[in-house]
């Protein structure tokens, strides 16, 4: 298992590649002496931290269809939508690293 960072949160990626789409852009790869000190210090994300978190990166990457001079298509505005209300009809799950999700079905980015 790698572990990669950013400035806010920590996040698992499997070395099958089963978790990529996770790791936010920003995110670098941590020491082995970083990952220690986050294991052994504070709570572990909940299913929903982690959720919330990718959600926030999905619509952060999709920021710039909102600009002045763009026109959002119905199916981006639908597209957001549905990933504003992931976490009130979702029931996520931690994997068994404690650090990825399940039972999470994303809306498909048009």
């Amino acid at each position: 298992m790698k572990y990669y960072k950013n400035k806010n949160n920590v996040y698992a990626y499997e070395s099958d590649g089963s978790q990529d789409g996770i790791i936010p852009d920003d995110a670098v790869l941590m020491t082995d002496e970083e990952v220690e000190a986050h294991l052994d210090n504070g709570p572990a994300p909940t299913a929903m931290d982690l959720l919330r978190a990718e959600r926030t990166r999905l619509l952060s990457s999709t920021d710039w269809w909102g600009s002045p001079d763009l026109t959002m298509t119905q199916k981006q505005k639908d597209y957001r939508q549905d990933l504003r209300d992931l976490p009130s009809i979702s029931s996520p799950e931690l994997g068994s690293d404690g650090l990825s999700i399940t039972n999470i079905t994303w809306p498909t980015k048009p």
